[in-house]
C-alpha cells in the first residue's frame, strides 16, 4: 500500500501539470512529445555519464599506457584522455595533434644542441646532423634513434651522382622514412617524424643539414664517430677516402 500511495504521486503530478499546460493553449500532443524529448534527453545524459565514470585504478592505468607510449607530459596525456572519453587509440591521435600543434609554436626557438649520425657502406658515407634545444635531449633514446634512422635512409636515398654532396634539409624532409621503435613507429615522412619526436621531447627539433661522401672504382670510405652514446650518432665525426696505389688485375 505504501508503494501505490508513493506512486501516485508522481501520477497526480503529471495529470497536474498536463491541466497547467491545456490551460495555457497547449494541446496533449504536444505535451506528450514534450515529455517524450525531455525522457529521452536524460537517458542520453545518463549513458553519457555511464560511459565516462572510469575507476580510478583503471584511469592510472590508461594514463601510464600511454605515456609509456608518447612520453608526452601527464598533464597532456590525461588531457586527452578525458576529452577522448578514456579511449586510448582516440587518445593517442588526440596527443599527435596537439603535438603538432605545439611543435609548430616551439619552431622559431633557438636549437643549437644535439647530435651527428653516420651511415656508411664501402662506397659512401653520409652524415645529417640534428638539432635541439638541451643536451639532455640529445641523450634522449628516442632524439638518438631519429637520428641515425635519418642517416641510413639518407645512404638508402638515390645516389646523387656526386662525389662530395652537401645537403639542405628539403632533400630529405619529404622522403618516407620507415620507423622501428617502441615509442617511433610506422612508416612517415621525415618532416614529420622530426615533428613527432618535437612532440615527444617537448623542444625544437630541427634536421639542420646533411653531407655525403662517394668514392668510385677501387676506392674505399670510412669514418670515426667520437665516443658513441648510440651507434651511428656524436657531435664530432671523421670521414676518410682510401685509393690504392695498384690495382692487381
Amino acid at each position: 500500500m505504501a508503494w501505490g500511495q508513493g506512486a501516485r504521486r508522481p501520477i497526480l503530478g503529471l495529470l497536474s501539470r498536463a491541466q497547467r499546460q491545456a490551460a495555457r493553449g497547449y494541446t496533449s500532443a504536444t505535451f506528450e512529445t514534450h515529455l517524450s524529448s525531455n525522457h529521452f534527453a536524460q537517458n542520453g545524459m545518463i549513458r553519457r555519464r555511464f560511459s565516462s565514470e572510469v575507476p580510478a585504478s583503471e584511469q592510472m592505468n590508461l594514463i601510464k599506457q600511454l605515456r609509456e607510449r608518447t612520453c608526452a607530459p601527464i598533464k597532456d596525456v590525461k588531457a586527452s584522455l578525458v576529452s577522448c572519453n578514456w579511449d586510448i587509440e582516440d587518445a593517442q591521435k588526440d596527443l599527435r595533434k596537439r603535438g603538432v600543434i605545439s611543435a609548430a609554436k616551439k619552431s622559431s626557438r633557438t636549437a643549437a644542441e644535439g647530435l651527428l649520425a653516420i651511415a656508411q657502406d664501402e662506397k659512401r658515407a653520409v652524415v645529417v646532423e640534428l638539432n635541439c634545444e638541451t643536451d639532455f635531449v640529445a641523450r634522449n633514446d628516442v632524439f638518438q634513434y631519429l637520428a641515425s634512422s635519418l642517416a641510413k635512409m639518407a645512404l638508402s636515398a638515390q645516389d646523387p651522382g656526386k662525389l662530395v654532396f652537401p645537403f639542405a634539409p628539403a632533400y630529405l624532409e619529404n622522403m618516407s622514412i620507415n620507423l622501428d621503435h617502441p615509442k617511433l613507429s610506422g612508416e612517415t615522412t621525415v618532416q614529420n617524424a622530426v615533428t613527432e619526436v618535437a612532440a615527444m621531447v617537448g623542444e625544437n627539433v630541427k634536421l639542420r643539414r646533411g653531407f655525403m661522401l662517394s668514392t668510385t672504382g677501387h676506392g674505399v670510405v670510412s669514418s670515426y664517430l667520437h665516443t658513441c652514446p648510440q651507434p651511428g650518432a656524436q657531435t664530432l665525426f671523421q670521414f676518410v677516402k682510401f685509393y690504392p696505389d695498384h690495382v692487381s688485375a
